[in-house]
């Protein structure tokens, strides 16, 4: 598989006026006019994110229904039961809407689905169980409930009331209930579709909060301070990959504030477990550290053992479930290894699957809890979509992952008929197929998969925002380009490139990365310049290296920092 570099084209005119506006790097202007930052009024409103500049709830079509109904809830004690999801986003949105409901004084309880008895969603089968029970007639979905029209038919029937907050796609019609808050319906004017479903969820928060003032429900009470639930909607965002830009930048960044600041003792005791000090909290701890092991719970046990941790305001509790929530991440790292390696084996027996569009493996038993987070790092690898399927009980049920560009919810909307249901959005869903139309099912997925990308190849992509020399990098550059985080979807990490790299020494460093030393061409008195490659091997490239594309951080440990190029690629010239 070929990589392409691709150098960005900024114009000159844009880089100058951002440049000079705000008195930042060229570079940095660069990496701006790159995100569609064209002016300096632009760049000063990105640079200093507010939640004041978040757009009102009231732009969500049901919202103000949504809220009027859980005010009416609130004041009059009615018992409301908060419908979760497995997921990190689904569990980040549970503790937050539950934990709002109980400063308010409400009676409020929450059911969490199990990932493998259960599945995703709401189903017939809990709406019955629940209306046996007698114990609720409100139900507010967070993450969830787009798509399930028999449960919320089934709902209707036994008379209680369901109030649906979602992001994933909406099936047509839109579902019936007291109230569909999707910024993907097709009448939602919001514009908020890039929202988590703890993004949603936090905007339920901010009109009920602003219904209860508008009938003196305060003037008894503290007004809780919305920003202390952002540490929740920053993590749950993040987990879910969805865009980082507009609204969901704002609230991750006053997240990531919250947690640095004094973080509630479910996510200390979570940080501490995985090693991460408060000062170090930034998005890529979000993902790769704290998120893993929120997820862990519900694909290795149930994920109400997330929700409590998240929950709870006792540091021992914490501390308890914290231990757990690690060790089952350990569990689920082992196994996501075994899965991952047949996978790759699936591949070596037959590599002329690479020469087609999307990837469907489906094997008896695998662990359906950790095949979406294969599925993402097969995606990363071959660069293509991605489809994993466990087999068992005459079903195939799964996860898919998709590229940029392929919208995996559009192609299975187009072969809907050989699936006995999925749900999501464009880059990641869930399935469920009958084990006998497995095949059939893969050979219509890579046709629809096809009729997306009008026979381009899936040859990997770099995409770089500028050439710069080694000569240009310093300090201060990175702690501008630091302050164009968080990075992730929507909003990726700047990527550069520099040409004639000298290496003054290279070394193992761990199992599988390679640390370098290098120093800016012609300097031969300049300071040094560290460099890290991960999963590179020990084989050192040879000097000087004819293009080499990386990215510029904070090496942070023990309080301490200093400037780290991180190499995405080598183009050794050869």
């Amino acid at each position: 598989m070929r990589t392409i570099w691709t150098v960005k084209e900024a114009d000159p005119r844009h880089v100058s006026a951002v440049s000079q506006g705000i008195g930042c790097h060229p570079i940095t202007a660069k990496v701006l006019v790159n995100r569609g930052i064209t002016t300096a009024g632009q760049a000063r409103s990105f640079l200093s994110p507010a939640l004041s500049n978040l757009r009102p709830p009231a732009r969500l079509t049901d919202m103000e229904e949504a809220a009027d109904r859980l005010c009416r809830a609130v004041r009059e004690g009615e018992p409301i039961l908060v419908f979760g999801d497995y997921d990190a986003d689904g569990v980040t949105a549970a503790a937050l809407l539950y934990g709002f409901l109980s400063r308010c004084g409400a009676n409020v309880g929450v059911y969490l689905p199990h990932r493998l008895r259960e599945g995703y969603g709401l189903q017939p089968g809990q709406i019955h169980r629940i209306a046996r029970s007698g114990a609720y007639r409100l139900i507010v979905t967070v993450d969830c409930g787009s798509t399930n029209h028999r449960a919320l038919a089934a709902a209707e029937k036994a008379g209680i009331e369901v109030i649906v907050t979602d992001h994933h796609q909406v099936s047509e019609p839109v579902p019936n209930a007291r109230a569909v808050v999707n910024p993907w319906r097709p009448d939602c004017p919001s514009d908020l579709s890039m929202l988590s479903g703890v993004g949603v969820s936090f905007y339920l928060v901010i009109a009920l909060r602003s219904r209860l003032r508008e009938v003196g429900f305060w003037s008894k009470r503290p007004e809780p301070n919305l920003r202390d639930y952002c540490d929740l909607v920053a993590l749950g965002t993040v987990a879910d990959m969805v865009p980082l830009i507009d609204e969901n930048r704002i609230l991750v960044l006053a997240g990531i504030s919250v947690l640095r600041q004094g973080p509630r003792p479910g996510m200390a005791r979570l940080m501490a477990a995985a090693g991460i000090q408060p000062s170090e909290v930034d998005a890529e701890a979000l993902a790769y550290r704290l998120a893993p092991r929120i997820n862990a719970a519900g694909r290795m046990a149930h994920a109400i053992a997330a929700f409590r941790l998240l929950a709870t305001e006792d540091e021992k509790t914490a501390g308890r479930i914290a231990g757990l929530l690690n060790r089952l991440n350990g569990r689920r790292r082992e196994v996501e290894a075994n899965v991952l390696a047949e996978a790759r084996r699936m591949l070596d027996r037959e590599p002329t699957l690479l020469d087609r569009p999307a990837i469907v493996f489906s094997r008896p038993d695998w662990p359906e809890g950790v095949l979406g987070i294969v599925a993402s790092r097969l995606v990363r690898q071959l660069n293509r979509p991605v489809v994993l399927l466990s087999v068992r009980n005459g079903q195939g049920k799964g996860s898919a992952r998709s590229i940029p560009g392929i919208d995996l919810f559009k192609g299975l909307q187009q072969i809907e008929d050989d699936l006995r249901r999925f749900g999501g959005h464009a880059m990641a869903a869930g399935l469920t197929v009958s084990a006998d139309r497995i095949a059939a099912f893969a050979e219509r997925f890579e046709a629809a998969v096809s009729d997306q990308t009008s026979g381009t190849t899936f040859d990997r992509s770099l995409a770089i925002d500028a050439e710069i020399s080694l000569s240009d990098i310093s300090e201060g550059l990175v702690a501008e380009l630091e302050r164009l985080g968080p990075f992730g979807a929507g909003n990726p990490e700047p990527l550069f490139m520099a040409r004639s790299v000298p290496i003054v020494s290279a070394a193992p460093a761990g199992s599988d990365h390679l640390k370098m030393i290098l120093r800016p061409p012609g300097q031969i008195d300049g300071l040094p310049i560290e460099a890290i490659r991960f999963g590179a091997g020990s084989r050192p490239p040879d000097s000087p290296v004819h293009r080499m594309a990386f990215r510029l951080r904070w090496n942070r440990w023990k309080g301490r920092r200093r400037l780290q190029m991180v190499v995405a690629d080598i183009d050794e010239g050869r």
